[in-house]
């Protein structure tokens, strides 16, 4: 791999990873809080800390699912945020390359199943496909709606692969 590409993917990584990442907040001070604690201020008082809940209280899901979903956020990226993803993976010269852009975005960001199934579209193969899946699964917020991801299997082998994927998440 040359150097220049080697350099375009770490940039292209720190930027995605700084979109994902854009939950951090700055108090009234310019200090930067972590993004589960609110300053409630009163103009007569002090300000005071309070801890939220980390986060939003996952949907209900069926029987098939695990039940570490809790650990999910209820949010994904929005659609201009991922399209700057889709793109840059898109245009990506080596499959390699588009896995490790894959595999940085998914250490911030979070995904629906669409955005997903939009994803492994970009790939030919299936086992390239269930590759990315295994990247993204334990980001994936609506789980409930995996049957897209089943759709874009052919064989059935397959479809129960991206099953297995997704009932490990955690």
């Amino acid at each position: 791999m040359k150097r220049n590409e080697v350099m375009a993917i770490i940039a292209t990584s720190l930027m995605l990873f700084a979109l994902c990442l854009s939950a951090s907040a700055k108090d009234r001070n310019k200090k930067v809080i972590n993004y589960s604690t609110r300053i409630d201020d009163d103009n007569n008082r002090k300000p005071t800390v309070t801890v939220c809940p980390e986060r939003p209280t996952p949907p209900t899901l069926g029987p098939a699912f695990c039940p570490e979903e809790g650990t999910r956020y209820g949010y994904s990226l929005s659609n201009q945020s991922f399209s700057i993803l889709y793109n840059k993976v898109k245009k990506a010269s080596f499959d390699d390359n588009k896995f490790d852009l894959i595999e940085v975005a998914s250490l911030g960001c979070y995904y629906s199943c669409s955005q997903a199934v939009r994803l492994m579209k970009i790939f030919t193969f299936d086992d390239e496909r269930l590759k990315a899946l295994s990247m993204m699964a334990p980001h994936i917020v609506d789980p409930q709606n995996a049957t897209d991801i089943y759709k874009l299997f052919s064989f059935d082998s397959d479809k129960e692969k991206a099953g297995e994927i997704m009932r490990k998440c955690k």
